[in-house]
């Protein structure tokens, strides 16, 4: 990683993955509510 080059992207990037991760989530444990 570059992270002194690209950290706001690396950190982004992250924050992508956990908010995927936990959308992946919820939507698999809650099916009735997906869109």
């Amino acid at each position: 990683m570059h992270l002194l080059v690209d950290g706001n992207k690396v950190y982004a990037n992250h924050q992508g993955s956990v908010l995927n991760a936990i959308t992946g989530y919820s939507i698999q444990a809650s099916p009735w509510s997906n869109t």
